[in-house]
């Protein structure tokens, strides 16, 4: 079964409705590109767990003809299957999980979260390049 098409996001109306001052209901005014993105990564993230479920299954169906196989190039070749479905079930999960996460953060997190690079005088003797040169990141939340 195939799975829903993927198209592109009209984000330009939500920059122009929210540059242009427009009043209009509360959802859309609340609606801005990271949260769409967000929401987005969200969803997509859903696709790719539920395509690792199906694929865990696929592969169960795959270890129980590979269990009853008695031709012994149908043993191998069933059996790189069920590990090939195996693997892709567990990088889909992991692909899920990570864009769901990222993209929930995304769509209601703080968006003032910021990467800081603090710059420090040079340490004499330190044990690497980022530490002699004084340079620093730290990942700090703008409250």
């Amino acid at each position: 079964m195939p799975g829903p098409a993927l198209a592109p996001l009209p984000l330009a109306h939500w920059d122009a409705a929210q540059t242009s001052g427009q009043k209009g209901s509360s959802w859309r005014q609340s609606l801005t590109r990271r949260t769409v993105v967000g929401l987005a990564l969200a969803g997509g993230g859903y696709y790719f767990v539920k395509k690792g479920f199906d694929y865990h299954r696929e592969a169960d169906v795959l270890y129980d003809r590979y269990l009853d196989a008695l031709d012994p190039t149908e043993i191998s070749l069933l059996y790189q299957r069920t590990n090939k479905r195996d693997l892709k079930s567990k990088v889909s999960w992991t692909l899920g999980a990570l864009m769901a996460i990222g993209g929930l953060r995304m769509a209601f997190g703080n968006p003032l979260a910021a990467l800081h690079l603090e710059l420090a005088p040079p340490v004499m003797g330190a044990s690497s390049r980022a530490g002699a040169l004084g340079a620093r990141l730290k990942l700090s939340r703008a409250f």
